[in-house]
């Protein structure tokens, strides 16, 4: 029995049946599927967030960019799928036949209304009729629920948490990628730059073709470099320097021929001035002031002339045509020729030959006139592509210095937010000792200047106005210190050179710097700039000298060995100061030893190395 006596109805209900099932099916595999379709885009947007943090790659609104089109790209990718996934009526009938434990009755009706099976007609049309009363006693939301599974869209939730974690963070590789990022637009700048250029190079028709050839090899090249993968920007700034250079080179050549042009025209005018008659030459005023006529001009005014002229004049102006056409030789050969023959001629006494001449040489000197001026705009179109070679050469500069200025600094942090400058001087001497700001006597007690000198008397006592505290004891310094005199104000912050030991006044005069035979010390030197002073006078412990009322122990370096009590009393007395100029380069050793250590913090090493380079002597 055929297909064809089967009731169309049966098999139609049945395939409505049957896809209604599959649409249902496709539908919540859609919503179980969803969430996981999510994932890869997420993943790969941690895994680019995770590696832009160990080293520059990519802005976290790069790392959304990409994770984003991940994230919809498998969406959509699971919608296609879903939608157009191909599935065929037998493949459905037996997947819902085991899904709604029919026990096969749905397949086995298809394959009977499509012949595939043969039997009588009374089993085929029970068969037929309990397959689709089954069929339509199916509920698909039984066995098809519609659900979200929340354990995925936690899974999703997490995932988003994290890139959101690390994209809000803040990122230390976030500067270097900006700066790269920056540098590769000014280098593809720079590029387009050079494009145009070379474009104007092409179409200036003023232009020779040697020099056209030998600059487009050269902005070529340079291109070629700009376009190469992972350049540097001091590679790009060596392509760019090079088509710069060579256009410079081609603008000064050319610039150089029209001032040889100029001067050649100069000494050619010059030289027919003086031959021109003095009724003549009095035109010159009317050139304008300070100028000159121009070549045309006296030659047309010669011409003119030939005919009046005596012997000894044209003899003269013959002269000076030799001399003009001399003049012209290199700038304006053809010129030059036509002079050549004027003289010529009028060495010979034909004046018709010679005006032929001259107004040939007029026709020349204009024809090179145009020349001048064709040369001259391309002088300036040189000019303008070096400049603007030269303004993408200091764009690639600034972004290499912007790149290379981020530098770690080793645990050290610089000290920022203080205004002002504050000279720390802190010296370290070579036992190990530290020499800190505002002196500090040997015996122990702190001594503070308020007028910015200090005297070291032994007992604390304070200068008012700025004299010498008199009187006092000291203690030399020990062996392998360093004093470490510094001036020092109220808060102990160190100024240039207004400190002073005891003695810095001598008979009630003013302070001031002596040499060894008592004479003044003439200095350049003061940087507060208010003028010319004496060399300040600094403490030096190792010449201070007076009575003292304290015993001092000495312990020896023989443990066998007694103590000797004893006292000072008997050291000399004298001045304890001396002209800065000659303990200065002590001062400024240790400090650049202590530049080259960590000792000083990097941002205060420029204010020390300032510091002592204002109050160098003779400065």
């Amino acid at each position: 029995m055929t297909t064809q006596s089967m009731p169309n109805p049966t098999l139609t209900t049945l395939r409505t049946r049957i896809q209604a099932w599959d649409r249902r099916l496709r539908l919540q595999q859609y919503i179980r599927w969803f969430a996981w379709s999510l994932v890869p885009g997420l993943v790969i947007g941690l895994v680019l967030a995770v590696t832009s943090r160990i080293r520059p790659f990519l802005l976290p609104n790069e790392i959304l960019l990409y994770a984003g089109v991940g994230v919809a790209a498998g969406a959509l990718a699971l919608t296609v799928g879903m939608i157009f996934y191909p599935r065929s009526i037998t493949a459905a009938a037996r997947t819902f036949d085991v899904r709604f434990q029919l026990k096969e009755r749905v397949s086995t009706a298809l394959e009977l209304l499509n012949g595939r099976i043969q039997t009588l007609e009374t089993f085929r049309d029970h068969q037929l009729q309990d397959a689709l009363s089954v069929a339509q006693s199916v509920k698909p939301a039984q066995y098809i629920p519609l659900r979200v599974v929340w354990w995925d869209w936690a899974v999703v939730t997490l995932l988003v948490i994290m890139l959101a974690v690390l994209l809000l963070l803040p990122n230390r590789q976030a500067d270097a990628v900006i700066a790269d990022d920056a540098a590769v637009a000014t280098i593809d700048e720079a590029a387009e730059t050079l494009e145009d250029i070379a474009e104007d190079v092409a179409a200036d028709p003023n232009l020779d073709d040697a020099t056209r050839r030998d600059l487009l090899a050269q902005l070529q090249t340079s291109l070629n470099t700009l376009d190469e993968p992972n350049i540097t920007p001091e590679e790009a700034f060596a392509a760019v320097s090079d088509a710069q250079e060579s256009l410079q080179d081609a603008s000064d050549f050319l610039e150089q021929q029209l001032a040889a042009q100029r001067q050649a025209l100069a000494n050619a005018s010059a030289a027919l001035e003086n031959a021109l008659p003095p009724s003549d030459r009095a035109g010159e005023s009317e050139a304008g002031e300070g100028g000159q006529r121009s070549l045309e001009d006296i030659l047309q005014d010669l011409a003119a002339d030939l005919e009046r002229m005596e012997g000894q004049q044209q003899q003269q102006a013959a002269q000076g045509l030799g001399e003009a056409a001399q003049a012209l030789q290199n700038s304006n050969p053809a010129a030059s020729q036509a002079l050549s023959n004027a003289q010529q001629n009028l060495q010979q006494g034909n004046t018709g030959a010679a005006q032929q001449n001259l107004q040939q040489g007029q026709q020349a000197l204009q024809q090179g006139s145009q020349a001048a001026q064709q040369n001259s705009q391309t002088q300036q179109n040189l000019q303008q592509g070096a400049s603007k070679a030269g303004q993408a050469q200091q764009n690639l500069q600034q972004g290499q210095q912007s790149q290379s200025g981020q530098q770690s600094q080793s645990g050290q942090q610089s000290q920022s937010g203080q205004q002002g400058q504050q000279s720390q001087s802190g010296q370290q001497s070579q036992s190990g000792q530290q020499s800190q700001s505002g002196q500090q006597s040997q015996n122990g007690q702190s001594q503070q200047s308020q007028s910015g000198q200090q005297s070291q008397s032994g007992q604390g006592q304070q200068s008012q106005s700025g004299q010498q505290g008199q009187g006092g004891q000291g203690q030399s310094a020990q062996s392998g210190q360093q004093p470490g005199n510094q001036s020092g104000n109220a808060q102990g912050n160190p100024s240039a050179g207004t400190g002073a030991g005891a003695g810095d006044q001598v008979g009630g005069k003013p302070d001031g710097g002596f040499l060894s035979d008592g004479s003044p010390i003439e200095g350049g030197n003061n940087p507060d700039g208010e003028g010319e002073e004496p060399f300040e006078q600094v403490y030096a412990p190792q010449r201070v000298g007076g009575e003292s009322d304290q015993s001092i122990f000495l312990e020896p370096d023989d443990e066998n060995s007694p103590l000797i009590e004893g006292d000072f009393s008997e050291n000399p007395t004298g001045n304890a100061s001396i002209p800065y100029n000659q303990v200065y380069s002590d001062y400024n050793d240790a400090a650049r030893q202590a530049l080259e250590s960590d000792y000083i913090p990097l941002g205060v090493r420029d204010v020390v190395r300032d510091y002592f380079t204002s109050i160098e002597p003779g400065q």
